[in-house]
């Protein structure tokens, strides 16, 4: 090696060495971190691991990896003490959240079972039940249908006597919030469940209401399921003043309490308000009912509600599973806990029975019932003792005449008084408008 060349490699040996350490050391400093992060392994990971290979290699019957893993995962949510968790598989998943935006039903017609079997009980504007004629007063029965998902309706007007199929494709219509006038300043708003978007519905429909006169609301929240914890808060709030007690909720077994407080001015403080309730009313639909009872802001009409006072997370799992645990508890703004188990749900102050839901009143009983003696030529087809059977013989003539035009001429009229028949809807009515809830 010259002179040259041996200089220049002695001007270059700290440098190399510098290199050659930073690196070393930046591998180190990478395992030790890496180390860090790293979890130590799990012995619980590496039994499951254990089980899950002895089947893939030994059980008797085949299965994919996959298969097993959607078992394994299903059975170990089923496994936990909550009644409400559940392991949702992709399209389980993809059905439950296309529900939350856009809830589906019955398109656009209410049916109620009475002492005349079931009967149509409303038909919503411009909706598929609408376009297909149906109408208050409608004799219904239900048929099974060849088409999956498909609602299969054999219909018949009062004083007809053929039947009449009309078939809806399966997915139904929107089920969103329906505003049915009740007459005399009263509205009923039917919440169907608590969808994306549901308090926005509530605010309009009760915005357009208002000023067009209305001065009692009555909510019907019976056969409401629940939904999104939020928007039964959302909801909650529209009728409450600011700053006024929600909810409290309790996370984790009690580890993380909260109040959830009321953020702005309620936009309807003289609005009147009822909430019909019964057996079948839960989850957010109790937490609207038991915050608007504990602030004076609503009269409850009708049943002790379902119970549920739980609300679930829904956690993305990879491949588009998903699992929905119980992760807290609600309580009312006075701290009650409407737990099945504890205190049987949240509690009407008007009670009505279920058994006095099923008769109609009298008087839209006996007009009903008049078509079918006048038209028909015969007696009411009632079993003894449900109803007074010579009362309905002798309808005349001039009572089917007057059914026949109401309902033609006038159906949100024939509509509002069917409606007001309901027993839950008459005790809702019965406070005076101007009264404190």
């Amino acid at each position: 090696m010259t002179a040259r060349r041996r200089g220049r490699a002695r001007r270059w040996a700290p440098a190399a060495w510098f290199a050659a350490g930073a690196l070393v050391g930046a591998l180190c400093l990478g395992a030790i971190f890496s180390a860090r992060q790293r979890p130590a392994p799990d012995p619980r990971a590496a039994l499951v691991r254990g089980v899950f290979d002895a089947i893939l290699a030994h059980g008797d019957q085949p299965m994919t990896p996959q298969q097993l893993d959607e078992l394994a995962s299903r059975r170990m949510v089923e496994a936990l003490s909550d009644p409400w968790a559940e392991f949702l598989a992709p399209a389980q998943r993809q059905r439950y959240r296309a529900e939350l935006r856009q809830p589906t039903g019955v398109p656009g017609v209410r049916l109620r079972e009475t002492s005349l079997g079931t009967l149509v009980e409303a038909v919503a504007p411009q909706s598929p039940a609408e376009r297909a004629g149906l109408r208050p007063g409608d004799r219904a029965r239900r048929l099974p249908s060849s088409a999956p998902g498909a609602l299969l309706l054999d219909l018949r007007a009062p004083g007809e006597t053929a039947w009449r199929q009309v078939q809806f494709p399966p997915g139904g219509a929107p089920d969103r919030v329906e505003a049915l006038p009740l007459g005399d300043g009263a509205l009923l708003l039917r919440v169907p469940r608590f969808y994306d978007g549901v308090t926005r519905d509530v605010e309009r429909e009760l915005a357009v209401a208002v000023r067009g006169g209305t001065s009692h609301a009555v909510f019907d929240l019976r056969g409401n399921p629940g939904g999104l914890f939020e928007e039964g808060i959302a909801l909650a709030e529209v009728l409450l003043d600011s700053g006024r007690v929600v909810t409290t909720v309790d996370a984790r077994g009690g580890a993380r309490r909260q109040l959830i407080l009321d953020r702005a001015p309620q936009r309807w403080p003289g609005l009147h308000v009822s909430v019909l309730i019964d057996g079948t009313t839960a989850s957010s639909a109790e937490l609207v009912a038991a915050a608007w009872q504990d602030h004076d802001r609503a009269r409850l009409v009708g049943a002790p509600t379902f119970g549920k006072g739980v609300f679930q997370t829904t956690v993305a799992l990879p491949d588009g599973y998903a699992v929905r645990i119980s992760s807290g508890r609600w309580y009312s703004p006075s701290g009650f806990s409407p737990d099945r188990a504890s205190s049987g749900g949240v509690r009407p102050d008007a009670r009505v029975a279920p058994a006095d839901a099923t008769p109609l009143a009298a008087g839209e009983e006996r007009l009903l019932m008049g078509v079918e003696a006048a038209v028909l030529g015969r007696a009411p087809l009632l079993q003894e003792g449900t109803v007074g059977s010579p009362a309905f013989a002798a309808a005349s003539a001039d009572e089917a005449e007057r059914l026949r035009h109401w309902r033609a001429d006038d159906t949100r009229a024939w509509q509002a008084s069917f409606l007001r028949s309901d027993p839950f809807v008459r005790e809702a009515l019965a406070a005076e408008p101007g009264a404190a809830p």
